[in-house]
């Protein structure tokens, strides 16, 4: 699973193009501004700790294969 991942561009990429989506079709979804935003919120949340978790690990923590090549 993790390949995968890397091979996508890992769980960063794909929980931020998930989140990006969900705002932007927001009205298909029927969702109401304040779960979007709710949605938008934990969303950063954990990209922002998990890539100052990958930054401090130097890329260990990191399912992108790229950086576990070096």
């Amino acid at each position: 699973m993790r390949a995968f991942l890397g091979k996508l561009g890992g769980r960063k990429f794909i929980l931020a193009v998930f989140a990006a989506l969900a705002v932007a079709l927001h009205g298909l979804f029927g969702l109401d501004e304040t779960s979007v935003m709710t949605l938008g919120g934990i969303v950063a949340s954990y990209l922002l700790g998990q890539g100052f978790a990958d930054g401090l690990s130097g890329g260990l923590t990191s399912t992108s294969e790229d950086i576990k090549e070096k």
